[in-house]
């Protein structure tokens, strides 16, 4: 079961800890952490994390909007159309971020 993300106080340094959760069995998404949460004092910190999240996971084409979204439907050479395995990924990997 996946667990939503929370806030978490840290202790002694005042950081917050953001959970990026999702299905561990897809290895589309892994369970990384961004330990700083934005506020006015921190952007190039909290830039530099999620950044390296974004890249390290592949997720950049996620958020470009100019990026091309997989076909839906394959068509068989008889005709036949069958949903695209790659749309499905795309779609799943696109609920777990959003979520």
């Amino acid at each position: 079961m996946v667990t939503p993300p929370t806030v978490v106080r840290g202790a002694s340094d005042g950081d917050s800890v953001l959970p990026i959760k999702a299905d561990v069995s897809d290895s589309t998404f892994s369970n990384k952490r961004v330990n700083v949460l934005l506020d006015d004092t921190n952007f190039l910190l909290w830039e530099q994390q999620v950044s390296l999240l974004i890249r390290g996971q592949d997720l950049k084409s996620y958020l470009d909007p100019n990026a091309p979204v997989p076909a839906k439907f394959t068509v068989a050479p008889d005709g036949t159309r069958t949903v695209n395995s790659a749309y499905l990924k795309y779609v799943k990997q696109d609920c777990s971020l959003a979520s």
